[in-house]
């Protein structure tokens, strides 16, 4: 056992390895929580599992502050690491929570060795981890073609038409009939992942792939005769799995996503006729044609980011949307401007019901900031673009109701001189102070200084 816990041990980050040792540092030292040390961080409470205790197995455990904090981050870190990725994520949290409750219970022995801590924290890693596996990824293509008996290679991928020797290789004569059809001389792309599990590995597999073909589009624009509408190919339904840790037949699998019929009829009729009256007042003349330039704008980007595939692009075209309905071309600090002027907004036509907190919305714009700069991709996880969806559609209905209730506006500068006043920055303020009392985060401190120069323009003024 020892032996295979030196195999798997090494394949933990450095980010997670600081991260549980800070747990149990935090966890197994002596403490005395106060109200004010829990308000920083809240509470946590928790049963300690059976079997960790004759003694206190069953009891609760009661968490503060920076052990709270201390357990999220380690719960972050851990969930990026491969090797545990075949634990959902209920699974992974009580496994946290089980690490957790024996670092507490074992608190004098470990507050007395960092030597001790690393040995635990090297058990545990041996207890959720497992060796990572190789898999071979052969996805169907749809409007590419290659010739018969040729493999074209690049960096981390392959092209080839799933024949001859190739079909047997990937034993096309065991899977289904209807997928034999639909394959049968199919061009596949190839690519190699590594994973603990197949599901997760198949989705970097697919993300990969579908960036490849990104690669082929760009190769060969050298060609003076290839068309653009010849570059359209994309990834099918079908895929081939083989894992090649172990000595198994390749699985296989098929994803459809098709567009779907949608029926205008019933409660679908009703929805699409509210949402037409809602949106009507910057279409029919009855909104400034400033205003309802940029309303246009918004639905535009926003309607486009619905059809895009990947989430990297729904939230660059949703920040467009954003930025359509908040922003002046001569407005610096995108990220605190749109905050601000969100939650001017809502409090002009007194609506509390907020999405997000601003602090929540320069957190991503700073995701934003590393697309838009080319510094990586897919720095979202998939409830952020649907989180950001909500707030572009909260702006938007906070927008029309807004000019609704005070036709008088000609303009966005009429708008923005009309809520960004000294009374509304400070309630603001009062927000941002309320959400992070104790300016912990660094959104809050670049939102208050922000607030404080928006509010100082208006001593410039006077």
């Amino acid at each position: 056992m020892a032996a295979e816990a030196d195999r798997v041990a090494p394949l933990m980050g450095q980010g997670t390895q600081a991260s549980l040792r800070r747990l149990a540092r935090i966890v197994s030292r002596p403490i005395q929580p106060t109200s004010a040390y829990s308000e920083r961080g809240g509470f946590k409470p928790g049963i300690i599992p059976q079997d960790l205790s004759a003694d206190f197995g069953g009891h609760e455990l009661t968490l503060h502050g920076e052990q709270v904090a201390a357990l999220a981050t380690a719960l972050t870190e851990i969930q990026q690491e491969l090797c545990v990725e075949h634990l959902d994520k209920s699974e992974l949290e009580a496994a946290m929570w089980r690490f957790t409750c024996n670092c507490y219970l074992e608190r004098e022995r470990l507050n007395r060795s960092s030597k001790a801590i690393k040995s635990d924290v090297r058990r545990f890693w041996h207890y959720v981890a497992r060796p990572l596996r190789s898999y071979r990824f052969a996805f169907e293509l749809k409007h590419l073609s290659v010739e018969p008996g040729n493999v074209v290679s690049g960096p981390d991928f392959s092209l080839y038409r799933l024949d001859g020797e190739l079909a047997t290789q990937w034993a096309m004569q065991r899977v289904p009939e209807l997928m034999q059809d639909d394959m049968r001389d199919a061009s596949v792309i190839e690519v190699t992942e590594l994973g603990g599990a197949v599901k997760p590995a198949l989705e970097r597999a697919r993300s990969r792939a579908k960036e490849r073909l990104n690669l082929i589009r760009v190769a060969t624009l050298h060609s003076r005769f290839t068309y653009d509408e010849e570059r359209s190919y994309s990834i099918g339904s079908w895929y081939l799995v083989l894992d090649q840790s172990q000595d198994r037949a390749p699985l296989w699998g098929a994803r459809f996503k098709q567009a779907r019929t949608w029926e205008v009829a019933g409660t679908n009729r009703e929805s699409l006729e509210a949402g037409i009256r809602e949106l009507s007042s910057g279409f029919d003349g009855r909104m400034a044609s400033d205003l309802a330039a940029r309303l246009e704008r918004a639905v535009h980007w926003m309607g486009n980011s619905i059809l895009q595939e990947s989430d990297d692009d729904k939230v660059m075209f949703l920040f467009i949307a954003l930025e359509s309905l908040l922003k002046a071309p001569s407005d610096n600090f995108s990220a605190t401007t749109c905050a601000i002027r969100w939650v001017l907004l809502k409090m002009a036509v007194n609506d509390d019901g907020y999405v997000l907190c601003p602090q929540d919305i320069v957190h991503l714009y700073e995701a934003r900031s590393t697309l838009v700069h080319g510094y990586g991709t897919r720095v979202l996880d998939t409830k952020r673009p649907k989180l950001l969806r909500m707030v572009v559609e909260d702006v938007m209905e906070t927008f029309i109701a807004y000019t609704d209730k005070n036709p008088n506006v000609g303009s966005f500068d009429d708008l923005v001189s009309q809520i960004q006043q000294v009374d509304g920055l400070e309630k603001v303020e009062g927000f941002v102070n309320r959400v992070d009392p104790d300016s912990e985060y660094r959104s809050t401190k670049t939102l208050l200084r922000r607030l404080v120069q928006m509010k100082a323009a208006f001593g410039e003024l006077s």
